[in-house]
């Protein structure tokens, strides 16, 4: 009898504990990505019109312009938020020199990679945030720096990485103490891409290399003729 109880027991421990997921697809960076069913995408109802984003407009006390605007300025592409509005899932993608330089983090030098981790852990002081904690993780071959930063009041738990030259950023932010960053490597953990694609071939210091022997070409030219004229003269 206390077989079969232990039995319900944790049969009954795996329910409540397991958590459906849905596959989403970002297309702009051609990635796919398992989020739990519990958060819903306010960036896609506000695309798709949806009925629901009145109801967060008031209880989040925020504007459909407001959200919009802030998509725009810092290049959210997925903002999803859990159903008590406790947790909140971010990602966003961003390109630079830097970023387009390095193509793919996991070819990066361990000098770049540093680089990175510095930028960012200055980003976050910037904001008058804490950093506890960075380390790189790699999975499915690619390397991401995951940071956990806190603020006043909540936890940021942040996965950065670059891909085909975009910087992406996938973030849970909670303001429960009980969150932890495993919740958010489990979800890292099922990202692939649908093409990886080569670094571009660098062609600045061939074009560099050329106009050089063009203009050697056109000084050895101008010589030549220059001469040339003198010797027609005698």
């Amino acid at each position: 009898m206390k077989k079969i109880l232990t039995i319900i027991a944790i049969i009954g421990t795996i329910l409540i504990y397991s958590v459906n997921v849905m596959a989403v697809g970002i297309e702009e960076i051609n990635m796919n990505i398992e989020i739990p069913e519990e958060y819903y995408d306010l960036k896609s109802g506000i695309e798709s019109n949806d009925s629901k984003i009145e109801y967060y407009e008031a209880i989040l006390n925020v504007t459909k312009e407001d959200l919009i605007s802030q998509y725009e300025q810092n290049s959210i592409l997925y903002n999803g938020i859990n159903t008590n509005l406790s947790k909140e899932i971010i990602i966003s993608r961003v390109e630079s020199n830097i970023t387009k330089n390095i193509f793919h983090l996991n070819t990066a030098t361990a000098d770049k990679i540093n680089e990175i981790k510095s930028l960012l852990i200055e980003n976050a002081q910037l904001q008058n945030m804490e950093v506890e904690s960075q380390e790189e993780y790699i999975c499915n071959n690619l390397l991401f720096i995951n940071t956990i930063i806190h603020s006043e009041d909540r936890t940021i738990f942040q996965y950065y990485t670059i891909v085909n030259g975009s910087a992406i950023t996938i973030s849970l932010n909670s303001s429960y103490t009980n969150t932890s960053n495993n919740e958010l490597k489990e979800i890292i953990d099922t990202i692939s891409f649908e093409e990886i694609l080569e670094k571009p071939t660098d062609y600045t210091n061939y074009i560099i290399y050329g106009i050089s022997v063009i203009l050697i070409i056109m000084v050895i030219a101008i010589m030549i003729l220059a001469f040339s004229g003198k010797k027609n003269k005698f």
